[in-house]
């Protein structure tokens, strides 16, 4: 929801166990109107967007809390004290600090008061120009609930579906672009490593810097503990490189085999992404040419033509 005080008390009325996920949107719409006030447009556009985006990628509450601190000390540093006052009073308390990517606490939900909105733009890309949206939504919607949905003594799923069927009977369209992100990771073996039963591989920013075990541990340091001190890191960029540059691919094998990743896209969709794709390829349970031709390719928008498969785009 917006920050909005009244609602946030009548939900927590009606069941004080609800996580409430506080806009993103709305909240980087505010700050700005912060440094509109304190004439720092021009630093705004060139710096405070840029650390709040980051910022909003934390997969967890270390990694926020030790990344906002950084962030305060930078806008005082450089001058803009009253919008990092506001912005911590108001954005990094308890009760609406949770618009960050690991605060929605299991995937499958974006942050945002308006999950129907958000998702607009992801169906579109992700259905075929040729299928109604509604006759998808209608055919498909049993097939998703099923999947994510276990049995009454919740040790096995109902639809016995692994991912790659999944995908498959759901006739979605995969964008090139993660196809693209995919391929680069896979076709690099320093992009990835396996390190006590997960998988670390590079985000997309970072393709092709070397994955060691002194990166992972050192990720690992301010993921896996709540040291909530600083972890020495001069500029955004550092700390990035230092603690976002990689995710952490875990893979569950029962009740099915399931890939899981905390990586933005896959928090948001709940079934798929660049990094979980070069990992199946890596695991060899993913043929790239036998998954993308049995799948509807991308078409541009206007009167549907024939059939494309995703390997033949």
């Amino acid at each position: 929801m917006d920050k909005s005080p009244a609602t946030r008390n009548a939900v927590l009325a009606f069941n004080d166990n609800i996580n409430i996920i506080s806009c993103y949107f709305h909240m980087m719409k505010t700050v700005k109107g912060y440094f509109a006030a304190s004439s720092g447009n021009e630093y705004w556009e060139t710096t405070g967007k840029h650390e709040l985006h980051v910022l909003h990628l934390s997969p967890n509450l270390n990694v926020f809390s030790n990344l906002a601190k950084l962030i305060i000390k930078n806008w005082v540093t450089n001058g803009y004290v009253e919008p990092a006052t506001k912005f911590a009073d108001g954005y990094l308390c308890s009760q609406w600090c949770n618009w960050y990517i690991g605060s929605v606490g299991k995937p499958g939900v974006g942050v945002t008061n308006n999950l129907l909105e958000s998702y607009n733009n992801s169906i579109k890309g992700l259905i075929p120009t040729s299928v109604s949206i509604i006759s998808f939504v209608k055919d498909k919607i049993q097939l998703l609930a099923n999947y994510y949905s276990y049995s009454s003594n919740n040790d096995k799923i109902v639809n016995n579906l692994n991912q790659i069927e999944l995908i498959t009977q759901l006739n979605i369209i995969l964008p090139h672009e993660m196809i693209e992100k995919s391929r680069k990771l896979f076709s690099n073996n320093n992009n990835y490593l396996k390190y006590e039963d997960n998988y670390y591989i590079n985000a997309s920013k970072y393709i092709d810097n070397s994955m060691t075990i002194e990166r992972i541990t050192n990720h690992l340091s301010i993921n896996n503990n709540n040291n909530n001190n600083i972890i020495n890191s001069n500029t955004i960029d550092e700390f990035r490189y230092n603690f976002m540059s990689m995710h952490k691919v875990s893979i569950t094998t029962t009740p099915k085999l399931h890939y899981n990743c905390d990586c933005k896209l896959y928090y948001h969709n709940a079934v798929i992404c660049s990094h979980i794709l070069a990992i199946m390829m890596v695991d060899k349970v993913l043929d790239f040419d036998t998954i993308f031709a049995s799948i509807t390719g991308p078409r541009k928008r206007g009167r549907p033509s024939g059939y494309t498969s995703a390997l033949r785009k």
